[in-house]
């Protein structure tokens, strides 16, 4: 630039670089353009201010340059031919929809020059241009250039301090991240998560950082994950942790934790409250830890809220169930480590392209283990885990998370079984089981009902989501699904489904398999008669060798008899053989001895008289 201007600016400014100042008013001039009227306006330069090389084309095939200082233009042709010099170029602008300058006549010292300004860094392109022979006001052989502008893409000042923050302190550490403005994608007491940019030497990855306070709730996490396949469960690809907190006795046991990227970082915690109260005022929660997690799309929550797919969209809804089922089906069928997943919920269900998958595991317990020491949500808890939480709820309401696991020792299948009935239940209905606040927990009198929980419970709440209503056959065989997922009693409901299997035996059900249940009794009442009628047929079969036994028997007791008859035709007798070890000899006995006719289905002796001794031998008893 000019060296004049440059004393000036140093003298002037006392070296102060101005930069707020200046900022201020460039973004006057972004916001000033949207109002400006499209027209021409002209500028003129002198000669020794352009330099050649706006005239050649370079390697994209452009003419042109950039401003880098704010670029003034008059509406006024003549006023521009004023300021040229003999040797100059007169420029020729014809405004369009996304290159206007800022109007500055109604606050300029020099309205009659009727001034338009584009901000800093606006781009130049060389479209045309001519020399004027003719004498003029500007004088012979003046050069006219036509120009179109393109301003820089810049932010305006309440747009710059909007801008995304950057861990830039974390950079000696390896990592980087650039977090998205607005409001946290969720905060809870314990928890917060923000989405952001994880800058890597190759590009940007889409990262979900969750805040976490809690040392055991982390190691929860990480053990809810661990060896889970990323194709069910988000992936955790780093651990960051507060190096005071490490100090203090809350470092973290992992598991696998070769497996997992954990950096202690100096002064994460403040670095973390900071981001949080700048999205969330008068949040005051200390988080001394980081996950950093795979981004996915959307949660559930959010599709339920705003893409209404819920008890209409059938199909949809047996994808998204589908999915669950598999994903619980991961954990519990689990070769070294089964587990449950114990916190399902809409919130904790997100997509990953077209796939849904399984997040927030630090509730997950292994099968048959006690519950640990977090709260689970209470809104999509079966009833036997309220009436944990209603034993372990303290005086003042709040939970004492140590003593839940003395009313739930043992964790079961049936758990994920009604987390996934309250779920489906709000995909099939479109309203939730029960009213929940934003940590998904329920009021302390919708705790006691759900703890008393019956299948009255269930109609009811049936009959206010769906209201009068016809039922369709869709909704009538998701509806009977339900009934049996949100079985009270833990044992009926998983007798609902295959032993060792439950999870994965939901999708027998024949709203899987897009039946109504008229459609379903029919199929199940073609297998029970073909069931019948292989069963008459087997029977029919065991008559037969009954009947060929029984007539084998008859024939070699006549052919006896027959034999008998010949030799000694009066010297035989039959009597009961269960009357023969009688000690009494009443009339009954011997009247019930004589009467043949009573002896049906009766076991009988054969007894042989011996003519010569006229005594019974020894009877047969085979």
């Amino acid at each position: 630039g000019s060296e004049f201007f440059q004393q000036q600016a140093q003298t002037l400014c006392c070296a102060g670089g101005y930069t707020t100042t200046i900022y201020a008013i460039n973004s006057c001039l972004i916001k000033l353009s949207k109002l400006m009227p499209i027209g021409t306006v002209y500028r003129s330069v002198p000669k020794s201010n352009m330099p050649n090389r706006f005239f050649e084309e370079n390697e994209s095939n452009l003419c042109g340059g950039v401003e880098a200082a704010f670029s003034s233009f008059t509406q006024v042709r003549e006023v521009a031919c004023s300021y040229l010099e003999t040797a100059g170029f007169l420029i020729t602008l014809t405004m369009s929809m996304a290159s206007r300058g800022a109007d500055l006549q109604w606050l300029s010292q020099y309205p009659h020059e009727r001034e338009v300004v584009w901000p800093a860094l606006t781009g130049y392109e060389l479209l045309d241009w001519y020399i004027d022979s003719e004498a003029g006001p500007m004088g012979p052989n003046t050069l006219h250039i036509s120009c179109g502008l393109a301003p820089a893409r810049q932010l305006t000042l309440h747009e710059a301090f909007e801008k995304p923050a950057r861990f830039l302190e974390l950079e000696r550490h390896g990592v980087e991240f650039e977090i998205d403005k607005g409001p946290p994608l969720h905060v809870s007491k314990t928890a917060a998560v923000l989405a952001a940019d994880q800058l890597l030497p190759t590009g940007r990855r889409r990262v979900a950082l969750k805040f976490m306070c809690v040392p055991e709730q982390v190691e929860a996490e990480l053990r809810g994950r661990s060896d889970l396949s990323p194709e069910y469960v988000i992936a955790v690809l780093h651990v960051l942790q507060d190096e005071h907190a490490q100090r203090g006795g809350a470092s973290l046991v992992l598991p696998n934790s070769g497996a997992i990227d954990v950096k202690a970082i100096e002064g994460l915690g403040t670095l973390l409250q900071r981001e949080v109260s700048s999205r969330r005022p008068g949040e005051t929660a200390e988080y001394r830890f980081c996950l950093v997690l795979e981004r996915a799309d959307a949660n559930l929550n959010h599709a339920l809220t705003h893409e209404r797919f819920a008890a209409g969209e059938w199909p949809l809804v047996r994808k998204i169930a589908n999915d669950l089922v598999h994903a619980l089906d991961h954990l519990h069928a689990h070769p070294t480590s089964p587990r449950i997943h114990a916190d399902l919920k809409p919130l904790n269900v997100v997509r990953v392209g077209t796939s849904w998958q399984l997040i927030d595991l630090d509730c997950s317990c292994g099968l048959g283990e006690r519950f640990g020491l977090k709260q689970p949500s209470s809104g999509f808890c079966p009833p036997e885990m309220a009436l944990a939480l209603r034993t372990a709820t303290l005086a003042d309401g709040t939970v004492d998370t140590a003593r839940i696991g003395d009313g739930y020792a043992s964790a079961s299948v049936a758990y994920d079984l009604w987390s996934f009935g309250a779920v489906l239940f709000h995909m099939v209905t479109g309203r939730s089981l029960l009213h929940t606040d934003q940590d998904d927990l329920v009021a302390q009198q919708d705790l006691a009902r759900l703890a008393r929980w019956n299948g009255a419970s269930l109609e009811a709440s049936l009959k206010r989501a769906l209201g009068p209503g016809n039922v369709g056959p869709e909704q009538e065989s998701a509806i009977d699904l339900l009934r049996r997922l949100l079985t009270p009693e833990p044992k009926a409901r998983l007798h609902h489904f295959v032993e060792g299997c439950e999870m994965l035996s939901v999708l027998d059900h024949p709203f899987f398999q897009s039946k109504g249940l008229a459609d379903a009794s029919l199929d199940r009442i073609s297998e029970q008669l073909a069931a019948v009628q292989a069963m008459q047929r087997s029977m029919d079969g065991k008559l037969d060798q009954v009947l060929s036994i029984l007539a084998a028997q008859f024939q070699m007791l006549s052919d006896l008899l027959k034999g008998v008859g010949k030799l000694a035709p009066k010297l035989i007798c039959f009597l009961p053989s269960d009357s023969l070890g009688s000690q009494e000899r009443g009339t009954r006995w011997w009247k019930r001895a004589f009467s043949p006719r009573d002896w049906l289905n009766t076991r009988v002796s054969i007894f042989f008289f011996d003519p010569i001794q006229l005594r019974l031998p020894p009877p047969h008893r085979g």
